[in-house]
């Protein structure tokens, strides 16, 4: 798996505007929105996410000290910090990342893992038109696209083309509607 790791304190938070500022301070939102989820008796929470525009999903377990897993229920402001996270790590071209693990731990440190590269381990895979959907808002130059997404951008286009007009997301409806049908459509 290819990934960036960061350790941050998730009590640490400083004003700032974009890039790596911007970055730190989602991170350390996201840490918040989780240790807000600790149980009295956890000595860590672990959170495993993957996220697309159109479609996310989590796994939040928590565990005691002695080593008992406590499944939790996530939370919106979670689910609102992990959205704004991966906006805010946006690269034009390069897009953000599919799936995350961060770790939140009682005493408020935070290690988090982010995955760019390898199709995001789902129960219920998203299918082809959830990544196009994603490639709208978060745009990847097509040499930086790994193959898994490839695929399913291939698989995505074949959907639509199946399935017709009443398939269509909202942001092909509109771009259609603005004269400017995608040429693969």
């Amino acid at each position: 798996m290819s990934s960036n790791t960061s350790d941050e304190n998730a009590g640490d938070s400083k004003s700032s505007f974009g890039g790596l500022y911007a970055e730190k301070d989602a991170v350390a939102a996201a840490a918040r929105a989780l240790s807000s989820l600790l149980p009295p008796d956890a000595v860590r929470l672990v959170y495993d996410g993957f996220s697309l525009t159109s479609q996310s999903g989590s796994r939040t377990m928590a565990f005691t000290a002695s080593g008992q897993a406590i499944s939790m229920t996530g939370s919106s402001a979670a689910s609102q910090a992990f959205n704004e996270l991966r906006r805010v790590m946006y690269k034009p071209g390069l897009g953000s990342w599919w799936s995350v693990r961060m770790t939140v731990w009682a005493d408020g440190h935070a290690q988090t893992e982010f995955n760019f590269d390898e199709e995001p381990d789902n129960r219920f895979p998203p299918g082809g038109v959830a990544y196009l959907t994603d490639l709208q808002t978060y745009p990847i130059d097509e040499d930086k696209r790994p193959e898994w997404l490839r695929r399913k951008i291939v698989e995505g286009i074949a959907d639509l083309r199946h399935n017709g007009p009443k398939s269509y997301p909202r942001w092909l409806k509109d771009m259609i509607a603005q004269g400017n049908k995608p040429e693969w459509l």
